[in-house]
């Protein structure tokens, strides 16, 4: 997710994967959350998209800085004659993807990542490409567990430069996070 500018705030849901977990990523995160291991099986066992999405082989990136984030949310956008175009947005490394092989990566610490993109910021900016990837006629629309087809057609938005780390990043992932289960069950009543 990323977010922040001195007028506001923007956030865009996304996964380092095309597509996500499930169509309603409130029942896939229960089913991984879940304290019984049953359950998530269960899940798993009645949701092949969700299982190929946890299963599948996932490289190690060299740096957050070098990994393709992609929106699973769906947005419409409206033109003056009234047409409707659908996309997705994505956030690409503007140096490219870069991925360690499996035998390095398991010799990295736990928190290389945290540790090589604050090095990496306080040298020089972080850049990302923002693209709008144009949904095609058949693209699934309302189920994010399904990537927009690969015949890519794209609009370039803009970029995007990271240019400090935040003082206190447990602080900051704190504020940012968003549970759903986390929050406490008298707040939904009426």
């Amino acid at each position: 997710m990323f977010g922040g500018t001195k007028r506001g705030s923007w956030r865009v849901p996304g996964s380092d994967q095309r597509g996500a977990g499930s169509v309603v990523p409130l029942f896939f995160g229960n089913a991984i959350l879940a304290d019984e291991p049953a359950f998530a099986e269960t899940y798993l066992g009645s949701h092949p998209l969700a299982k190929a999405f946890l299963t599948a082989h996932k490289p190690f990136p060299r740096s957050d800085a070098s990994l393709p984030y992609f929106g699973v949310d769906t947005f419409s956008f409206i033109d003056s004659r009234g047409d409707v175009t659908y996309a997705r947005y994505q956030i690409l490394p503007v140096g490219g993807e870069h991925y360690f092989a499996d035998a390095d990566a398991a010799k990295k610490s736990p928190d290389y990542l945290q540790s090589e993109i604050r090095q990496r910021v306080s040298h020089t900016p972080v850049r990302f490409r923002l693209v709008l990837q144009i949904a095609q006629p058949g693209d699934k629309l309302d189920d994010p567990s399904v990537a927009l087809s690969s015949a890519l057609r794209t609009v370039e938005l803009g970029t995007i430069a990271i240019t400090k780390a935040v003082a206190d990043n447990e602080a900051a992932q704190r504020r940012l996070l968003f549970l759903p289960n986390a929050n406490s069950p008298s707040r939904w009543r009426a």
